[in-house]
Order: C-alpha cells, then sequence, then structure tokens
C-alpha cells in the first residue's frame, strides 16, 4: 500500500531521485545539521517530490518529520516559537522549551547587536549562556540518535521578508545536530526576495 501510495505522487517519473535523496540522507552524519534544497520552477513536481519522500521515510523509526510551513505565522518571533514547538514536541519534549526559549532570545540579542549572520561567529561572541544553551540543545538531539526531516515546501510562495527569515532559521536560530532541512523553492524568485 506503501508503494501504491508514492507511485501516485509519482506523475514525473522522479521516484528514482526520491530514492536517491533518501540514501543521502540515510548516509549524513549526524553531528551536524544539512539543507537540501529543489530549485525548480512552480509547477515542476517539487511538492510531488517531497511527498514521495515523506512516504520512503513516514514510517522509519529512525527519522522523525516535521512538516514547517513558515506562512502560517504572522511575524518573525511567532515562526521561530512555532517551530521550536514544533521541534519540542516532534522530540517528545527531549529539550525543554524553557532552554529552546530562553536560546531564542539569548541568540536573537547577540544577533542583533553583532549583526551578523552566522551561528559560529555568535557562539564564538564570548556568550557564555548562549553557548552552554547550544551545546545542551545539541546533546539533547545527538541522544535522541535520529534524524530530524525538515520539510519546508513552496518557500517561494511566501513574501520577501518571510523568506529571509525562514533562511535565517535555518541558517542560524536552528543550526543544531541531526536536523536535516528539505526545502523546496524557485531559485528565480528567492533571488529576486533577498536582493
Amino acid at each position: 500500500q506503501k508503494e501504491e501510495k508514492i507511485k501516485e505522487f509519482d506523475k514525473l517519473n522522479r521516484l528514482e531521485f526520491a530514492n536517491d535523496i533518501v540514501e543521502i540522507i540515510n548516509n549524513l552524519n549526524n553531528n551536524i545539521s544539512y539543507s537540501i534544497g529543489f530549485n525548480a520552477k512552480w509547477g515542476s513536481g517539487k511538492t510531488s517530490l517531497i511527498c514521495m519522500i515523506k512516504e520512503k521515510v513516514r514510517y522509519n523509526k529512525n527519522f522523525i518529520l516535521i512538516d514547517f510551513n513558515p506562512w502560517f505565522y504572522r511575524d518573525y518571533d511567532s515562526m521561530i516559537n512555532g517551530f521550536f514547538n514544533l521541534l519540542e514536541e516532534k522530540t517528545n519534549y527531549i529539550i525543554p522549551y524553557n532552554k529552546l526559549n530562553k536560546y531564542q532570545r539569548l541568540l536573537e540579542s547577540v544577533e542583533k547587536s553583532l549583526l551578523k549572520t552566522e551561528l559560529i561567529k555568535i557562539l564564538n561572541s564570548g556568550n557564555k549562556d548562549l553557548i552552554d544553551l547550544h551545546s545542551d540543545i545539541s546533546k539533547s538531539l545527538k541522544n535522541l540518535n535520529k534524524k530530524i526531516i525538515v520539510f519546508i515546501d513552496d518557500l517561494d510562495r511566501i513574501y520577501p521578508k518571510e523568506i529571509i527569515d525562514t533562511l535565517r532559521l535555518i541558517r542560524l536560530i536552528a543550526d543544531f545536530p541531526n536536523i536535516i532541512y528539505l526545502v523546496s523553492y524557485d531559485k528565480e524568485y528567492l533571488e529576486n526576495a533577498i536582493i
């Protein structure tokens, strides 16, 4: 039945590509975060590809799946809160929300003062509380010993500011071990949005 459902999504003969992506995900190092992007024009089958990948890993106990929709949130803060709520819930509360919340607040204050966009620079800023929190959250996710796949479909259907906020989330705020972001987008739209 699972294979039949996968074939329903494979209108454009992308099953082999979906299998390759699942194989790549299986072989990724759990100690860092990854982003895999699917760049194609609207209507070219990005959503179908993501659906096939989801179906292939849905019942595998080595994965935790998170569907994240940045367009559901009214602003940057609510988007980050929403993401951390999902992360907390899907990982069975292995990371206490107060840690995630405190991490977010500290990171925002340091980020604003440094005006940097790379997590490593912020973590090297000397803020011990921030470094300790990032380390605690990272250890919890490593100990979970499961890959967390975050699906972000249709990044090219949201407003430019929301795109930038989502990219900040992936690159800066939630750059933790064991998390793999699968993002679909139209590169031309994204480039125009962030210029």
